[in-house]
Formats: C-alpha cells, sequence, structure tokens
C-alpha cells in the first residue's frame, strides 16, 4: 500500500472551506506564476518573444523513444533553468546505477558550476520507498524545481487509472501548495509514428501539464536531438536541438536567452501566494482580460 503524509488540508474534506477557497470570481485579479522557464517563440511577423514553459505549482513532462537522451536533456534543461533563476533543484533518479547517476550530476555542473542542486539515486528502494521519499523531500525541503526520472519506476501498473490518480493528484497537490515545479520523465511507446507516452499516466500526463517536451532522435545527424512542445498550456515554443559533445556533455545548438526574465512580455510575477495578494497597484477594470 503507497503511503501519503500531505499536510491535513489536503485531504480532508471541509465543504465550506472548499466552497469559499475553490471559487474563481469574475473580476478578480490572480498573479500569474512565477516563471522558472522561458523559450523563445517566433510570431509570424517575424519577431519573438519568451513565452513560460515551467512555472510554479505546476507539472511539465519529457518523452521520447528509448535512448531518446532524455537524461542529456535533463542536464541541459537544468541549467537553462538556473541560468534564468536562481532556484533550488532536486533531481530522483530511479534507473541508472550511482556510478552513471554521478557522471550526469557532473554534467550539470560543468555546464553550470554555480548550480543549486541536490541528485539522488532511488534505483534500488522499492516503488513505496521511492514515492515516501520524493513526497518527503518537497514537503520538507521545499525545492522550486523538481524532477522525477522516471515516474514509471514509480508506479506498479503503469495502465491503473486508479493508480495514475493517485500519484498525480498527490504531485498536483504538493506542487501547488509549495510552489514547486515538478517535472517527469516517461518514455513513449514502441513505433516510429507514435507519440504517446506509455500507459495511463502517459494519457494523464497530456491533461495535467503545462509543458510536455517531446525528444526525436534526428536520423541524418544521429549525435542530434530535437525537442519539441507537443504539449503546452501558453504558445508554442521554437524548437530546441542539442547534440552531444566531448565528455557526454550537452550542448545546445538553439537560441536561447539567458535574460528571459527581464525582456519577456509575460511580466514575472510575485510569488503565487493568493492569499497574500488582495491589494493591487493598478486595478483594472472587471470587463477587461485578466492577462
Amino acid at each position: 500500500m503507497i503511503k501519503f503524509q500531505l499536510p491535513d488540508k489536503l485531504v480532508t474534506f471541509d465543504y465550506l472551506k472548499l466552497l469559499k477557497d475553490t471559487e474563481i470570481k469574475y473580476g478578480e485579479q490572480y498573479y500569474k506564476p512565477v516563471s522558472y522557464l522561458s523559450l523563445i517563440h517566433t510570431k509570424q511577423d517575424g519577431s519573438k518573444i519568451n513565452v513560460p514553459v515551467i512555472s510554479a505549482g505546476n507539472l511539465s513532462c519529457i518523452q521520447g523513444k528509448a535512448k531518446s537522451k532524455k537524461t542529456f536533456f535533463l542536464t541541459l534543461i537544468s541549467s537553462m533553468i538556473f541560468s534564468q533563476r536562481d532556484v533550488n533543484i532536486v533531481i530522483f533518479d530511479t534507473e541508472q546505477f550511482n556510478y552513471h547517476s554521478s557522471t550526469t550530476l557532473w554534467r550539470i555542473n560543468q555546464l553550470t558550476p554555480d548550480i543549486k542542486l541536490k541528485f539522488f539515486n532511488l534505483r534500488k528502494y522499492s516503488i513505496d520507498v521511492r514515492l515516501e521519499f520524493v513526497e518527503n523531500y518537497i514537503l520538507n525541503e521545499k525545492p522550486e524545481i523538481v524532477f522525477l526520472d522516471n515516474v514509471r519506476d514509480c508506479m506498479q501498473d503503469i495502465n491503473s487509472w486508479v493508480e495514475t490518480n493517485k500519484i498525480l493528484t498527490t504531485f498536483i497537490q504538493l506542487a501547488d501548495e509549495f510552489k514547486t515545479h515538478i517535472c517527469l520523465t516517461l518514455h513513449e511507446n514502441p513505433g516510429k509514428d507514435n507519440d504517446k507516452a506509455r500507459g495511463a499516466i502517459g494519457t494523464e500526463l497530456q491533461n495535467k501539464c503545462e509543458t510536455i517536451f517531446r525528444l526525436e532522435k534526428d536520423d541524418a545527424f544521429p549525435n542530434c536531438t530535437t525537442v519539441k512542445g507537443l504539449f503546452t498550456r501558453n504558445m508554442e515554443f521554437d524548437d530546441l536541438s542539442f547534440k552531444i559533445g566531448e565528455h557526454g556533455i550537452p550542448i545546445l545548438s538553439s537560441e536561447f536567452d539567458k535574460k528571459a526574465q527581464e525582456e519577456t512580455e509575460y511580466k514575472p510575477s510575485l510569488p503565487y501566494t493568493l492569499k497574500e495578494n488582495t491589494q493591487f497597484e493598478n486595478k483594472k477594470d472587471e470587463n477587461e482580460p485578466p492577462f
């Protein structure tokens, strides 16, 4: 039996409290969640803006075929996030041997020597222990960014809708409560033309994620990988591409704005805590769009 120990306020039912806390009111302003990573979107007129793809309180997914360099992209995206935001990142590895995990950590530090990152290898532990450790780490340490590589290793039955709902609901609650972004990696089903992530959880992630990053190997250039936004809640970002350089360090070959937070049309928001943000400097008319 998988155990979860979320705060009582997230698991106990109180109708009057839910009635008050869950209603979205017309004319009320709500702050956009803090963007931890923004990527470039090219408009039809050729101008470029930055669009948020990883933000506080949300989920995302990195998917691709087996050996499509998902862990290398995790290395790269960790560095990209820290170049835009001074945040705490944690990676939970359920697949690799300790030596290979340490190699991944070394590559991240070569890309970004001052990165604030913790790395844990949970490969030898049971599913129950893996999930409880991840959950308790978020509860106690409250990191801004969490990578779980691979979420399939935290499930007994990847096709179980009951288990899928339980795990994703828990991650959504944790992300929302602590303004953490949780990114899950998952394999795709076999087949060249099949872009669906595996199992019931793969289907449900399409509905729940802010962004799904899909990795595709370049048949013409085996050392290169393309990253597409398979599903995004915001505007689509331009495709990314990277190659593997010396010592296995991923090299981004696409345009990337390290100062996106200063130039994006999506203004950086205050911390995503509605109860504290009751006053607004520029109150909009209730008929204006809330963005």
